[in-house]
């Protein structure tokens, strides 16, 4: 589920309107060793791509709300099986919501991007991206 938590904080919208990875992207084409080392994928397990395939698909209708993404239901999830003439069995049925979990809390935050605990260099951007800004420093913020 790391590829997938680390897929979608890529793919968040950051307030400027750009995606994360971007930011990153435009960091390490800067030379910033905190950005390259945070786009490095986790790798993708083989055996899920199917599922990786399935949950994608399921989840183009869901949209998103002021929580974030919405998540998987089982009535999107019926629906999703009949028009499409699959049927998952229960271990794949469980691991479709496991992934849409993973998706979604990727999406809640880009500090959700780390593959083991050596998660340094993602914290220190987001430790980065809080500084106040200029306009706040001018104003006398802390």
């Amino acid at each position: 589920m790391t590829f997938a938590r680390f897929q979608s904080a890529m793919s968040r919208t950051e307030q400027n309107g750009a995606a994360y990875r971007a930011h990153l992207e435009a960091s390490g084409r800067a030379g910033n060793p905190l950005a390259i080392a945070a786009l490095e994928e986790p790798p993708f397990p083989d055996a899920i791509d199917y599922l990786w395939r399935w949950c994608l698909e399921l989840r183009q209708g869901l949209g998103a709300g002021m929580d974030g993404l919405a998540s998987i239901t089982w009535t999107a999830l019926d629906a999703w099986a009949r028009r499409t003439h699959r049927k998952p069995r229960p271990h794949e049925v469980e691991a479709l919501f496991a992934i849409d979990g993973a998706l979604r809390e990727g999406a809640a935050t880009p500090t959700n991007t780390t593959r083991t605990n050596d998660d340094a260099p993602t914290q220190a951007l987001a430790r980065a991206s809080q500084w106040p800004s200029k306009k706040a420093a001018a104003a006398g913020d802390p």
